[in-house]
């Protein structure tokens, strides 16, 4: 199954984003495979797939943008998760974001499965993503290291 690369609206996550438009600059989600050609299933099996882009988060000296995707397949939930980071500083420091994904009412089950890691002020990292990992919520988080 070829998934589109237009700009797709779709629903915002229950934290409020609301509604937004799917069309990252390197669209980081389009060369992604489904699960359904990837396991050798039908496609049938998979009910839907929906994305949306985090609000940006930034704390001093680092800036991380995101973008989420969650299907269900065979009654399996399963996210995605697209990241960067940009150093906004020069202070030494390298900028640091990661993504994790697991289930929210098991806590032992979120697992890092994407690292971002952008030491040039002033210049995003480029995209990295996840792939599909079993889990109903995506974490991201950034920092800052030496």
């Amino acid at each position: 199954m070829k998934l589109s690369t237009t700009a797709r609206i779709v629903a915002g996550t229950a934290l409020g984003i609301g509604l937004v438009a799917l069309a990252p600059p390197t669209d980081a989600h389009a060369s992604t495979v489904s699960a359904a050609s990837q396991a050798g299933a039908s496609s049938a099996a998979t009910l839907g797939q929906m994305c949306w882009q985090g609000r940006p988060v930034s704390i001093r000296g680092a800036r991380m943008e995101y973008y989420e995707c969650r299907r269900d397949i065979r009654g399996t939930q399963q996210t995605s998760i697209a990241i960067r980071v940009k150093d906004t500083r020069r202070d030494g420091k390298c900028a640091v974001a990661r993504g994790a994904i697991g289930y929210t009412w098991n806590k032992r089950s979120v697992r890092t499965r994407v690292r971002v890691v952008s030491c040039t002020a002033g210049h995003w990292s480029a995209w990295r993503r996840s792939g599909w990992w079993n889990g109903n919520q995506g974490y991201e988080y950034v920092y800052l290291r030496r």
